[in-house]
């Protein structure tokens, strides 16, 4: 600052004053009054920026610009997977009272529903609540755990369902085997069918001609004391009254389980495209 103490003020520019005075602050050179002359007088020049006075403020952007939002970040959402068909239609038969009885009791032709070959699995029958919890399928043997020829009935009573899959997106019957000449009774778990059984029985000694042939049309579905049928019958009746509703469902319009409303959208598709060509046809 010595530099700038004794000079004529007439000669330099107040903007290279300022600058100068700026320069000084800047490199901690607070206190520094320059003494500039004046004529015939000389005083000191006192600093704008002195240590209490605060630096002009930076120019703000104009009102117009808007500043940047910050969106907020986006958090995780757990992963809900779909429901599979076999949880849609769980407990269906229940929901919608269905008769396992209808055909002997509308007095329909048993031989109608054997015409074709039912797509139900094993379990779908326990998971619709076709089968009901206490329900029994019982077959007959001609030996058990030993050589000796003994007549009985095995029993395998329907006690729940276990999941066998991440999220109980599948599950299968658990059932309780007990026979007539014996005592003890072993429990299937997540039963996934007849060759489940079959395995059981051969494990146990079980013989006899109807265990050899198809297993599924020689159990017998018993609740209490009625018969409902073999297990065969039992799922071709049940799968003969659900293509009736969905035809039910069709022709009026509503929708009674999730498979019908995309069945919906093809029908609707189809029924536009084939509506279009024929429009074309006549122009």
């Amino acid at each position: 600052m010595a530099g700038i103490q004794n000079i004529d003020i007439g000669s330099l520019d107040p903007e290279y004053i300022a600058v100068c005075i700026r320069c000084a602050q800047r490199h901690g050179v607070h206190h520094a009054r320059p003494t500039i002359v004046h004529g015939n007088t000389q005083h000191q020049v006192s600093n704008p920026f002195a240590d209490n006075t605060p630096f002009p403020a930076r120019v703000q952007k104009h009102p117009s610009r808007k500043a940047k939002t910050r969106l907020p970040k986006r958090t995780p959402q757990s992963h809900h997977p779909s429901p599979t068909r076999n949880q849609q239609n769980k407990d269906l038969a229940i929901r919608y009272n269905y008769d396992p009885l209808w055909v002997q009791n509308t007095g329909a032709d048993p031989s109608s529903v054997l015409k074709f070959c039912s797509k139900l699995c094993f379990e779908d029958l326990f998971v619709h609540g076709v089968i009901q919890k206490g329900d029994r399928l019982e077959i007959g043997y001609s030996a058990a755990f030993s050589t000796k020829a003994k007549q009985g009935i095995a029993t395998l009573t329907y006690i729940g369902l276990s999941s066998i899959s991440i999220e109980n997106r599948r599950q299968r019957p658990d059932l309780i085997l007990t026979l007539s000449s014996h005592a003890s009774a072993r429990t299937i778990r997540a039963c996934s069918g007849p060759e489940n059984i079959l395995a059981v029985f051969a494990d146990c000694d079980i013989r006899g001609p109807e265990i050899v042939q198809r297993l599924a049309t020689n159990l017998h579905v018993w609740r209490g004391n009625v018969e409902l049928g073999t297990f065969m019958f039992v799922r071709q009746a049940y799968d003969t009254w659900m293509m009736e509703k969905d035809a039910e469902a069709e022709r009026t319009g509503t929708e009674w389980r999730r498979r019908i409303a995309h069945l919906k959208k093809v029908h609707e598709r189809k029924r536009k495209l084939t509506t279009r060509e024929s429009d074309a046809e006549d122009e």
